[in-house]
């Protein structure tokens, strides 16, 4: 960690005061940063694939930073990075400091809250839709995870006692769903229509400050991609994609749902949520108890209704 002060404090060409951990992020081990510049907060990421986005991502976030002021600003290092890599080979960045704390849709199981929580965000969801900033990452429905998840499929995922035998009863179910996926990512392949700059997971990175002002923070999967892309999680019903539609229409956004985008992303969050947990397991870092709740819960419980008709 002393390395890592003293890189910073070159980088930016501040004094670092004080160094605690913030109450934000998930991929990412997140700080928040005293200087004698002000306060700040920090990202260090390990995680691979976000690592490749950062700099596209960090250049699009720095243009809606400055148009929407919702929107946390990323810091340029005095050479005019947004992002560089620490002396650990991991990622790091810096943002403008929010006071504030995650909003209540990130304490629940379900990541996206309510049904009617959608309604107190979606309005700076279209202020975003509605800027025309070029974005170099376009949504190409890729089959998620494909050469690990087979692994598993294969047989050859070493995984504990507990663990294997509740995915095992669910194996056929499994197997059906991940046939459907992979003709899903073929069909979409290519398509382009009615894309906007989109977070990816924004009910899960919403913070709100003491004067209950919403931030959307995390903008490290920036993606050219349909609006399904943001909000799946509340498409499971009509009323719910009728009333998404009035509110994007009352903001200057014409959309018309799509149960393919729809079903793209809850597949894909299904299959990337069951391999995690899988991976967790067979690697020892969480108790298989722990995995084969979160497994049951977070996976099955969640998303698997979700997977089914339009209600």
């Amino acid at each position: 960690m002393k390395d890592l002060i003293s890189q910073l404090e070159t980088k930016y060409r501040f004094v670092i005061i004080a160094f605690a951990p913030a109450p934000r992020g998930f991929v990412a081990e997140t700080f928040c940063l005293t200087t004698n510049k002000g306060k700040y907060f920090l990202k260090i990421i390990s995680n691979l694939r976000l690592i490749g986005n950062m700099p596209l991502s960090l250049k699009v976030q720095y243009k809606l930073a400055e148009c929407l002021d919702y929107i946390p600003s990323p810091i340029k290092t005095i050479d005019g990075e947004f992002v560089w890599t620490s002396s650990d080979n991991k990622s790091i960045s810096l943002y403008t400091y929010i006071e504030g704390k995650p909003n209540k849709a990130d304490s629940d199981g379900n990541p996206y809250g309510a049904e009617e929580d959608f309604s107190t965000f979606l309005p700076l969801a279209a202020g975003i839709y509605d800027l025309k900033i070029i974005c170099d990452m376009t949504e190409m429905f890729p089959i998620w995870l494909k050469a690990e998840f087979e692994i598993f499929l294969n047989g050859d995922m070493p995984l504990s006692d507990e663990v294997f035998s509740y995915v095992s009863s669910h194996r056929a179910f499994i197997e059906d769903k991940w046939n459907e996926y992979k003709q899903m990512c073929e069909r979409l392949s290519g398509t382009t229509n009615d894309f906007y700059i989109t977070h990816g997971d924004m009910p899960g990175n919403l913070m709100i400050d003491d004067n209950g002002k919403l931030y959307i923070i995390d903008w490290d999967d920036i993606k050219l991609a349909p609006i399904e892309r943001d909000f799946w999680g509340y498409m499971d019903n009509a009323a719910n994609i009728q009333k998404i539609t009035e509110m994007l229409a009352d903001n200057g956004i014409a959309w018309t749902f799509s149960q393919d985008y729809y079903f793209y992303y809850v597949y894909t969050r299904f299959f990337d949520d069951l391999y995690g947990y899988m991976e967790l397991d067979s690697m020892k870092t969480e108790d298989s108890s722990i995995c084969a709740r979160k497994i049951k819960t977070e996976v099955f419980d969640w998303l698997v209704p979700l997977m089914s008709c339009i209600k």
